[in-house]
């Protein structure tokens, strides 16, 4: 029985969520739905709903939630949390300030089936520059970026909670620089905005989840657990699928690693010794501030190494 339902969750989760969750947004647009409900119900119904598949039928048991890894994400969550809400304040005062001025992005009149394909291309061009640089990057910058990011990859397992883990502020520059920002220039409709964020974050949720879901050809149109797995590989051959929803650029700049069916030996920071322990918070929440210790250049991510001094 246990295999018979490993088997649907490996070929039917991945259209069968994302056919729910855009069915979700249209019909909000067509029945008039509040659209902040609407968002909240689809996203914790696919975070919670996915956490309960994966405490069933975990693809590796190693990459289990624990009740330490469960405590640590809460405190992402938390610190996250209040720094996204720090932005949505400051664009809103932008939002309000632009309309004030009668701003009217390029996308202000355009219907959906147009601007979110161009909103959704915008946003992972300049996703995918950020992510990459903070991987690969040198100098000071590429030193601080990483540092910024190095938080969502230090925990060695993944599943959909572990999606939180990220310091407060690669959630801001993320959210306010190649999210919202970008957004409010274009001057895309809210209901453009559902949609967009409807994907996004149904790329984000799935892509590390614990479950052996299987996304065949839709693996050339949006990111899922089989592309984003190896963007946390230990391994820095493979740790690269940097695109958040789209693997468009990926595919362009041969960042793309797709091998079906084959997992990643180990996830995590290549050399986790010279890092504080995921579980650390206040250690973690300090690695953008120590500007001491030269980075590791490896061709896909740039490494801490211990300060020499």
């Amino acid at each position: 029985m246990e295999s018979h339902v490993r088997t649907a969750v490996r070929w039917a989760a991945y259209p069968i969520l994302l056919a729910l969750t855009l069915g979700a947004g249209v019909t909000a647009l067509v029945r008039g739905w509040d659209y902040g409900r609407v968002y909240s119900i689809v996203i914790f119904s696919g975070v919670f709903g996915l956490a309960a598949l994966e405490a069933a039928l975990p693809l590796q048991d190693r990459w289990r939630m624990t009740w330490r890894s469960f405590r640590r994400d809460l405190k992402y969550v938390l610190s996250g949390g209040l720094s996204i809400g720090a932005v949505n304040y400051v664009f809103g005062v932008v939002a309000l300030a632009l309309a004030q001025s009668q701003h009217r992005g390029p996308l202000a009149d355009a219907p959906v089936i147009v601007s979110l394909p161009i909103a959704l291309l915008v946003f992972e061009a300049l996703n995918y520059a950020q992510h990459r640089a903070s991987h690969e990057l040198g100098g000071a910058m590429g030193k601080f970026l990483w540092r910024s990011h190095a938080a969502h990859h230090l925990p060695d397992r993944v599943y959909v909670f572990m999606h939180a883990a990220n310091h407060p502020i690669n959630a801001v520059i993320v959210r306010a620089f190649v999210m919202l920002l970008p957004l409010r220039l274009l001057g895309v409709s809210p209901e453009t905005v559902l949609l967009f964020n409807l994907l996004n974050n149904f790329s984000g949720i799935i892509s590390h989840s614990n479950l052996d879901i299987r996304a065949g050809a839709f693996n050339y149109l949006l990111v899922g657990p089989e592309l984003h797995r190896y963007h946390h590989s230990a391994n820095m051959d493979e740790a690269k699928n940097f695109g958040a929803t789209l693997p468009l650029y990926d595919l362009l700049f041969g960042t793309f690693v797709y091998r079906p069916g084959v997992f990643p030996e180990r996830i995590g920071v290549a050399n986790p010794e010279t890092y504080p322990d995921s579980n650390d918070f206040w250690k973690v929440m300090r690695l953008p501030l120590q500007g001491s210790g030269p980075l590791q250049g490896s061709g896909e991510r740039a490494l801490l190494q211990p300060d020499p001094r």
